[in-house]
């Protein structure tokens, strides 16, 4: 997955989840994005348990690939998140914040459209794998699928499956939000 967004100030943070268990915030597994004091970008992971205390720890999910970058006032978190099996849709919360203190992302704004940031995201369904075409015709691939979703599924039998491109893309909606 890929999640782009304007923090809420230059020294502040971004962060995408997956909420296993409800809509909300409480209970979502985020990774948040944030300079460090040398000005570098890290990825921390949270399970954020209730709204009173955010504090960071493991994550009920396994993600690989972790990394972030600032660049034209936005911040954008690259990872791979390893789903169970078939899974097809989960809730995603998202969030900007104004400041980082000692290393931990300040408490965000409270205004409806943080309150609102969350949604379910469609993951991309079982789709065929590309069929050479036969001799004589106008030759490359074909598939009944355009080529981001075939590639997609190219892990379709792993329990594992990557949000990329339509991931992205509910990815590049929500953030949309604060822009």
């Amino acid at each position: 997955m890929a999640y782009i967004a304007p923090p809420a100030s230059s020294d502040g943070w971004v962060a995408w989840g997956i909420n296993p268990t409800s809509v909300g915030m409480v209970g979502t597994q985020a990774l948040i994005a944030l300079k460090q004091s040398d000005g570098s970008m890290t990825v921390k992971t949270f399970n954020l348990k209730s709204y009173a205390s955010i504090q960071e720890g493991a994550i009920s999910f396994n993600v690989s690939d972790v990394s972030a970058e600032y660049s034209g006032g936005n911040m954008t978190i690259f990872a791979t998140w390893a789903l169970p099996t078939k899974t097809t849709e989960v809730n995603q919360v998202w969030q900007v914040g104004p400041a980082v203190t000692n290393g931990q992302p300040a408490r965000h704004d409270t205004k409806p459209e943080n309150l609102a940031s969350t949604g379910k995201l469609k993951l991309l369904e079982t789709a065929s794998p590309p069929v050479e075409s036969p001799k004589g015709s106008s030759g490359g691939k074909s598939s009944g699928t355009p080529p981001a979703a075939a590639d997609e599924k190219s892990n379709a039998g792993d329990s594992r499956m990557r949000m990329k491109n339509l991931g992205f893309y509910g990815l590049l909606v929500s953030a949309a939000l604060f822009a």
